[in-house]
């Protein structure tokens, strides 16, 4: 893993350091942006700061957060509590110079939500030993499932925010997720069970799990949930776009 140091790549442009970035998650469902110092990067003082915020439900949301010099922090971005988990931040400065208006001078991509208390996500993200294996999906009837990162990983988040990471990963977490949700389906649907909660969140993205008949294996939806996940999250191109990037 490269370190996440603000650096020029061949584009000319600049990296925002994560820990240059503080996000917080409210559980009242929006996201506050509480700090973002870029002083180190010298860059025009009317350039434009935006925030854009992926999810699979809501597609792209985009956010204004004024000019370099006088930045709004704390303004309240909506995003439902559910998805803070899985919604993918990018933070981005732009110019607004005649000739490359809309040009990227910096960014952040992987930035991830601070939350206190009890983790409102979906899909909670612990370290955990685990051996030779870089992560695994742990499965509990009453919590739900959680996704283990090795706790050998001096920073496990700088792993689970990698793009390739969450390309690769991500895909594969949601299938086995969904296989689990049928599985406990059909021991139970008690509607606080977070089985429940994964059966309604698949049914946002239109895949209703109670639908399964004799054409669709589990195994069958499962991948096709998964495959969604992949398309959503754009796996592929955001891959591509990283790997190009890096070169």
């Amino acid at each position: 893993m490269k370190a996440t140091s603000a650096t020029f790549n061949f584009t000319g442009k600049k990296k925002i350091n994560l820990d240059k970035i503080q996000v917080t998650g409210h559980s009242d469902g929006y996201i506050t942006i509480d700090k973002l110092e870029l002083e180190s990067l010298e860059l025009p003082d009317d350039a434009q700061v935006i925030v854009e915020i992926m999810t699979s439900i809501l597609g792209i949301m985009r956010f204004h957060l004024g000019e370099v010099k006088a930045i709004e922090l704390n303004k309240e971005l909506p995003l439902d509590v559910d998805l803070f988990g899985l919604a993918q931040i990018r933070v981005k400065v732009v110019s607004i110079k005649s000739g490359e208006v809309g040009k990227i001078l910096a960014e952040a991509k992987g930035v991830q939500p601070e939350i206190g208390g009890r983790p409102p996500s979906l899909l909670p993200i612990v370290r955990s030993p685990l051996g030779p294996l870089v992560w695994r999906v742990y499965f509990d009837s009453e919590t739900g499932p959680e996704l283990r990162i090795n706790d050998l990983f001096a920073d496990s988040n700088q792993i689970t925010h990698n793009v390739i990471f969450r390309s690769a990963v991500i895909p594969e977490v949601v299938y086995q997720i969904a296989l689990w949700t049928l599985g406990e389906l059909e021991l139970s649907s008690e509607e606080e069970r977070p089985a429940m909660r994964w059966a309604n969140f698949f049914r946002s993205w239109g895949f209703n799990p109670l639908s399964l008949d004799e054409t669709n294996s589990a195994e069958d939806w499962a991948r096709d949930v998964s495959t969604y996940a992949a398309s959503k999250f754009r796996s592929f191109l955001n891959c591509k776009e990283f790997i190009e990037e890096e070169e």
